[in-house]
């Protein structure tokens, strides 16, 4: 894992090594905390979270279990409305059936509220096209792509449940494979997990899709891209339909890892891993801008030999084996601060 800074703007590199798990500590405005921890896998049978609330200074307030089934795998969890919600996806390959389920408790005490099912959908046969989008494969689903199906949710019966910046709404997608071209099917609900827009996101022919986010006003925001490096963010209302476009385009390297940032509902930050012959050259960090429809402002920092030689002695520190080609990075996340450093 690689730390590095552009200006005030820092960055992370990481070596693709184990699969992403989901976050397992959410901080609260007193500075408590919410955990959700695995305590026993479910390859054999049951498998039991824990999801607790810890006091600042690491004194359990409470803790309750969350049982979930062989074939179920919590897919995100969010603290709502003084409640925790954590949504599961359970998956059934003999009957093509995949469900999502939330799981509701309290905040104050941790005690079990509810149990609801959000969806129950079917799966249908994956269908090849010439040309067809793609969705960014992430290092978990390359491992579900070849692992048993016991082991991580299959990519066709995958949910993604995101949640905005103030936690107040939720978007709950997933991709159709089994159509001539890629779209996703998308439902956001508000804070009291009430729908207020639904509806099909499409993916244009040819662009790769990466996973998408949602803001406080609650539209969609889309990011992908092509094989020339041409990347498009789309701003998507699924109430109204409507949709606002930005280009960034292509160069003579190819873009990778498109990570989003957002400074409120409109402006946000692009971070892009950028390629040429498949291996990394450098980052581009772009400031885009819904409400005018533009990119405002565009830097690359290249990844010159000192910052190589610097990966390297890190690789070495950590007795990891040096990639002297830097084919297997990927950008991880960035940060930006209120005054956009």
């Amino acid at each position: 894992c690689v730390f590095f800074s552009f200006g005030q703007t820092r960055f992370v590199l990481r070596a693709q090594t184990e699969p992403n798990g989901i976050q397992k500590i959410k901080e609260l405005p007193n500075q408590d905390m919410i955990t959700l921890v695995k305590y026993k896998g479910n390859q054999t049978n049951h498998g039991i979270y824990v999801l607790g609330k810890l006091s600042k200074d690491f004194k359990m307030i409470w803790d309750n279990d969350l049982l979930v089934n062989r074939t179920e795998n919590i897919v995100n969890w969010e603290v709502q409305e003084n409640e925790v919600n954590v949504f599961t996806t359970e998956y059934f390959t003999e009957d093509n059936i995949s469900v999502l389920t939330r799981n509701t408790y309290g905040f104050e005490k941790g005690n079990f509220l509810k149990k609801d099912t959000v969806f129950i959908r079917e799966i249908a046969p994956w269908k090849k096209e010439f040309g067809k989008s793609k969705i960014y494969q992430t290092f978990d689903n390359a491992i579900a792509s070849v692992s048993p199906p016991t082991y991580l949710t299959p990519l066709e019966y995958q949910n993604k449940v995101v949640f905005s910046p103030d936690s107040k709404k939720t978007f709950i997608y997933h991709y159709i494979f089994s159509e001539k071209v890629l779209y996703a099917m998308g439902t956001v609900y508000n804070e009291k997990f009430q729908k207020i827009g639904e509806g099909k996101i499409p993916i244009d022919l040819n662009f790769m899709s990466y996973p998408m986010i949602i803001n406080n006003r609650g539209d969609v925001i889309l990011s992908k891209v092509t094989k020339s490096g041409k990347v498009a963010l789309i701003q998507y209302d699924l109430k109204t339909k409507q949709n606002k476009y930005i280009s960034l385009v292509s160069s003579n390297s190819t873009r990778d890892n498109l990570k989003l940032h957002l400074l409120n509902d409109d402006e946000g930050y692009l971070g892009t891993l950028t390629k040429k012959n498949g291996q990394l050259t450098g980052i581009t960090c772009a400031k885009f801008s819904f409400k005018e429809e533009k990119i405002i402002d565009k830097v690359f920092h290249l990844l010159d030999v000192e910052f190589q030689n610097e990966v390297r002695k890190a690789q070495k520190e950590k007795h990891i084996k040096e990639d002297h080609n830097l084919y297997n990075f990927r950008l991880v996340n960035f940060s930006v601060d209120k005054q956009e450093n």
